[in-house]
């Protein structure tokens, strides 16, 4: 489904109040709520497996089967070095125009414009097989269906409590995490996750990156 401030779940205020993990993860249960399910089954990918983690941790009941793809970890401690790895991969003319377009500078001055240029430099990291960057660059750049001020937004909150680290001790649900060889999240991040959760079955899977 559609998260807050995305695709077709339009919003009239983006701001820290409407945007931020608490309130999507409420969003989740009242969905689930309205479609009547005792039980439902949650797949997430990259961010949507922390929020499917945080919904999991505060709902375990609630879940049926709960399968993570390329996920983030049990807390953001990773995120500096799954950027650094990302930029890695860049050339070093490409370094300067992310740092350029990520300045606070450019992000004051236009922070839509300053996020998709950001975003086009690195989406060449996202997949493994370089003759899919069109396609999936004409995904993550699509304005209509993605604002970059919820990611920012959504990362503050998470930034500032997001820790699932130790929560699934008696989650009972069946879980799958697949990870990517090639991913800029690395190796240990999923590694971390099946250690997390009781009973994971973590399957690696090789060439593909972030967007097999």
């Amino acid at each position: 489904f559609d998260q807050r401030g995305v695709g077709h779940s339009k919003i009239e205020s983006i701001n820290d109040k409407n945007i931020n993990l608490n309130v999507m993860v409420e969003d989740l249960e009242a969905l689930r709520k309205k479609l009547n399910y005792a039980k439902f089954s949650i797949v997430g990918h990259s961010f949507g497996g922390a929020y499917a983690q945080a919904y999991a941790a505060k709902y375990p009941k609630n879940i049926e089967k709960l399968i993570l793809t390329s996920s983030i970890g049990v807390d953001v401690a990773a995120k500096d070095g799954t950027v650094a790895n990302m930029l890695s991969r860049l050339s070093d003319d490409d370094k300067v125009k992310y740092k350029y377009w990520t300045s606070a500078e450019q992000r004051k001055k236009d922070s839509r414009k300053a996020s998709t240029e950001a975003l086009r430099l690195v989406t060449k990291t996202y997949v493994y097989d370089q003759k899919y960057v069109p396609e999936v660059e004409k995904i993550l750049l699509d304005m209509d269906e993605y604002d970059p001020r919820v990611l920012e937004l959504v990362m503050k909150s998470m930034a500032l409590g997001y820790n699932v680290k130790g929560a699934f001790k008696n989650f009972k649900a069946p879980t799958l995490i697949i990870a990517c060889r090639q991913d800029f999240m690395g190796e240990e991040n999923p590694i971390v996750l099946k250690e997390n959760i009781p009973g994971s079955r973590l399957v690696f899977l090789n060439e593909c990156s972030h967007c097999p």
